[in-house]
């Protein structure tokens, strides 16, 4: 065995479970796999051959058929030239696919950004044509509504509230829309 060529728990008689469980939890996805696999050879930073250890290789890989490479962000990709799955393959090291991929640490905020997206209200889109339909009705309501007070009408307590409040809506959505925010 030549220096470069790593053998594998596999190639010593088996796999010991409990063994894997503890290097799974203390080492890289990438050691996790070569430290598994039979007929390592480093082909350059970051990429190897080795056999591959599923039983579609009844009598062993001994082409060296199986492509392991280290992602930039510490995946493990795997390809056997012999059209192996991916699952099969990590089965066969007693993994799963997850151990392929190296462990993320979510961070939540301690509390809400002020202007973040946490507590922001949702923004409903409206189309452009429905908007401005909007707010011409809106507009013309309060352009009759100025039309019969400048004629000497009689408003009531209600319709007076209803103007009023129409034209707040009215302000509202112009700002919304100067804003970006429709």
């Amino acid at each position: 065995m030549d220096s470069q060529t790593r053998k594998g728990p596999a190639a010593q008689g088996g796999i010991d479970r409990a063994r894997l469980q503890n290097q799974r939890s203390h080492s890289t996805p990438i050691d996790a796999v070569i430290s598994r696999l039979e007929r390592v050879k480093p082909t350059g930073p970051g990429t190897w051959l080795a056999s591959c250890p599923t039983s579609r290789h009844a009598h062993g890989d001994r082409s060296r058929g199986l492509s392991i490479r280290e992602g930039d962000d510490g995946r493990v990709l795997i390809h056997c030239h012999a059209g192996c799955p991916v699952d099969e393959i990590v089965g066969a090291l007693g993994l799963q696919l997850q151990d392929l991929f190296p462990a993320r640490e979510i961070t939540y905020p301690s509390h809400s950004p002020r202007h973040g997206l946490i507590g922001r209200p949702r923004v409903i889109r409206i189309p452009w044509p429905d908007l401005f339909e909007a707010l011409e009705h809106q507009l013309l309501v309060c352009s009759m509504a100025f039309s019969d007070l400048a004629k000497g009408k009689d408003f009531t307590a209600e319709d007076a509230e209803a103007i009023s409040r129409l034209a707040g809506q009215l302000a509202t959505e112009i700002r919304e829309v100067r804003h970006g925010r429709v």
